[in-house]
């Protein structure tokens, strides 16, 4: 087998380094970093300042044959190790142009050696260009039981934290998650689940519209009754700001059990593809 990018830490990686590492190479400087190796044709530590250089044994070799820093199709017509593919989702002027680049799944932005050379293509789908859709997405997936108990009227709950992070540029967001709406006493009564995606994870402020969805129970008498409804909404969402977009749930009355969502019984997920593709 053959490993890349392997990074050793004093403490827990935060989530903000990993975000700020997770489409590009190692520096070396990274917060609490003790040594971090490329591999690419070297196995000498990043962390120059306290370096831990490595010794191969038994046929080990460091080689740049299979980087994670280019295209590995063997038709891509291009240098192995030499090339890359983004897209620009936006930019920027000051003093100079600064670029926000996606790059696909499988591919990164060195941040080691720099980048020899910038072009881009009159074309939309260049030759050796990784053009399938899912290679462009950004996915946050739930696979449990995430509820609020006994919510208040009126209250703004976020169950679980459940996030997704969007970076700048346009977007489509596809929204695909099974809601559960809970009575927790007998009696006649209407009451309704709302859902939607917020940057707030406690306000209704600038919820997406498109996202916002209603479970409406009619005069359920029972005690205990639930109603589990899948849902699927998409919409386009244009970011000026790279910020996390929350997940929200609230209801309009105070006799609920619990409010929010049953992904236990079916994957619900929220999904970013790059609207440029």
């Amino acid at each position: 087998g053959k490993i890349a990018q392997v990074a050793i830490y004093s403490a827990k990686v935060t989530q903000a380094n990993i975000l700020a590492s997770i489409s590009q190479g190692l520096s070396g400087s990274e917060t609490s970093l003790i040594s971090a190796y490329s591999f690419n044709n070297t196995i000498n530590d990043l962390n120059t300042t306290n370096a831990n250089n490595l010794t191969a044994n038994n046929g080990a070799v460091a080689t740049a044959s299979d980087t994670p820093f280019t295209q590995t199709n063997g038709l891509t017509g291009y240098t192995v190790g030499t090339t890359n593919f983004g897209i620009v989702t936006s930019s920027s002027f000051s003093t100079n142009t600064t670029l926000t680049v996606q790059v696909a799944e499988g591919d990164t932005l060195p941040t080691t050696g720099g980048i020899s050379a910038v072009s881009y293509s009159t074309q939309k789908v260049p030759f050796a260009f990784p053009a399938q859709r899912g290679k462009w997405q950004i996915e946050s997936i739930s696979r449990v039981s995430t509820v609020q108990v006994t919510p208040s009227n009126g209250t703004i709950y976020n169950p679980g934290n459940w996030q997704i992070f969007a970076p700048l540029g346009e977007w489509i967001l596809y929204r695909q998650v099974n809601t559960d709406l809970s009575r927790g006493s007998s009696g006649a009564v209407s009451f309704i689940q709302n859902i939607s995606l917020s940057p707030s994870s406690a306000s209704s402020a600038n919820i997406i519209p498109a996202m916002t969805t209603y479970d409406y129970v009619s005069n359920a008498s029972a005690s205990g009754f639930q109603n589990i409804v899948k849902e699927f909404n998409q919409c386009k969402l244009s970011v000026a700001t790279a910020a996390p977009y929350y997940v929200i749930v609230s209801t309009d009355q105070t006799s609920v059990n619990e409010i929010g969502y049953r992904s236990d019984l079916a994957q619900s997920d929220i999904t970013l593809e790059c609207a440029y593709l």
